[in-house]
């Protein structure tokens, strides 16, 4: 189902094999595409079907704007692109090449079907077999761009020499590692639900919720969702990818906001070196760590990551730490903080603009809450408007609006048309100079 705001493929980051609802990261914007009027009000009627179709679908969409505004990588991309809008609403052929930069930004994070390559169709449930290996991004001309380089992750169902099982080849990006922990709100606003349902409702309700995910979970159409999540059971040996869920969820968000600072501490696997040297003499493992590729730290941290035993996250996230960095949870904290606050004083002095300076400001508050490993269960209380920090809105298939809670932009004065409108008119004069310059 289309979503009644025209979105430009240019300016989506996150991967939707169907329409079910979108976050756009350009509008600050939920929309509940598969919600309708009749599912509104009997939400509002407290029905539990309309209530797991809207609320697990808002969890997920809600997540990408928590990562989006909440996330050291989140709020660089956020800078990004609006430098890229204020350059062209003043008009400054001198600033254009902010617009470029903003299209890069998006570029590196978004799931390109040309990178994406699909083998025969599996359901096989042993953890797949995975290769990693490093390829390179193309330039605005076409041609190979070997300094920007792509990790590439290949799943296999079988032995990983022989590439008639290969399952699927795709990169391992922020996109899909923001994907595996909106997949993870939905988990938790499901157990969530169900602890207020009597027995046999809340079996019933949470059986058919793990018959559906179960299906997707070994989909490769659905691979994008649950790509990190595959890694990381893989690696620990798991043949139960639900358990996984908490711990992938969790190395994603510290993935996410990895401290730049601390990047050169962490430990790359001997086997890896190979990708130092190759016949374009570019060190492409020094230039992805240069990038900050957040899917290529998480496939470092899963490479350091021993199986969780009983361990709760953040305990097994300390482990994930001493082992890739010699450095323990309460450190990276620390340095995270400091990143964070400095992040958001740059982005504040490069952008000045009524929308924006909103949203950083919100979203800085959100950062703080769930802190360096972007724990969820905050925004699930909040889609449930349980919390005291705002959402922006959220609108359905119809154009009407929904919102668990506060606005976050009902504050700032901006209704959803009056930041739809300015933020599209802007969106296609960016549209328009790529076309002028033949990119």
């Amino acid at each position: 189902m289309a979503s009644p705001i025209p979105i430009g493929k240019r300016w989506q980051p996150f991967f939707n094999v169907k329409t079910l609802g979108q976050y756009h990261f350009d509008l600050q914007l939920v929309t509940l595409d598969d919600i309708d009027n009749t599912t509104l009000s009997a939400l509002k009627g407290n029905e539990p079907e309309a209530r797991n179709k809207t609320l697990t679908l808002a969890a997920h969409e809600y997540t990408h704007w928590l990562d989006h505004v909440g996330t050291l990588w989140g709020r660089n991309l956020l800078c990004a692109y609006y430098c890229g809008l204020v350059a062209r609403e003043k008009n400054d052929p001198a600033m254009f090449f902010k617009i470029v930069e903003a299209n890069k930004h998006i570029n590196r994070i978004s799931s390109s079907r040309y990178y994406f390559t699909k083998g025969p169709k599996c359901s096989e449930r042993p953890p797949w077999r995975w290769t990693l290996s490093l390829g390179s991004r193309f330039d605005f001309s076409g041609k190979f761009d070997h300094n920007s380089p792509i990790p590439f992750i290949r799943f296999f169902k079988g032995t990983t020499d022989n590439q008639e099982s290969l399952i699927a080849r795709m990169p391992i990006s922020p996109a899909s590692l923001a994907e595996v922990r909106a997949m993870y709100s939905e988990f938790l606003w499901i157990n969530e639900e169900c602890r207020g349902l009597n027995h046999d409702a809340a079996f019933v309700n949470k059986n058919t919720f793990m018959k559906d995910y179960d299906s997707k979970l070994y989909d490769s159409d659905f691979l994008v969702y649950v790509t990190s999540l595959h890694l990381l059971a893989n690696h620990c040996g798991s043949t139960d990818l639900f358990s996984i869920f908490p711990y992938s969820s969790a190395l994603s968000g510290l993935a996410l906001n990895f401290p730049s600072s601390l990047i050169p501490r962490i430990k790359i696997p001997p086997n890896w070196e190979i990708w130092r040297q190759n016949e374009w003499k570019i060190d492409r493992l020094q230039a992805s760590l240069d990038s900050h590729d957040r899917g290529f730290i998480y496939a470092i941290l899963c490479y350091h990551a021993q199986p969780p035993v009983s361990q709760d996250v953040p305990e097994w996230i300390n482990t994930v730490l001493t082992a890739a960095m010699d450095l323990d949870l309460e450190v990276v904290t620390q340095e995270w903080e400091k990143e964070f606050e400095e992040e958001t004083s740059r982005i504040l002095k490069q952008v000045s603009h009524p929308i924006f300076s909103k949203l950083v400001e919100i979203g800085g508050q959100w950062g703080k809450k769930v802190g360096l490993l972007g724990q969820l269960d905050p925004i699930v209380d909040a889609v449930n408007g349980k919390s005291e920090l705002p959402l922006p809105d959220a609108i359905t298939s119809d154009f009407e609006p929904w919102n668990p809670g506060d606005s976050l932009f009902h504050i700032d004065g901006w209704s959803t048309m009056e930041r739809k409108d300015y933020l599209l008119e802007m969106r296609n004069k960016m549209d328009e100079f790529f076309e002028i310059c033949g990119i």
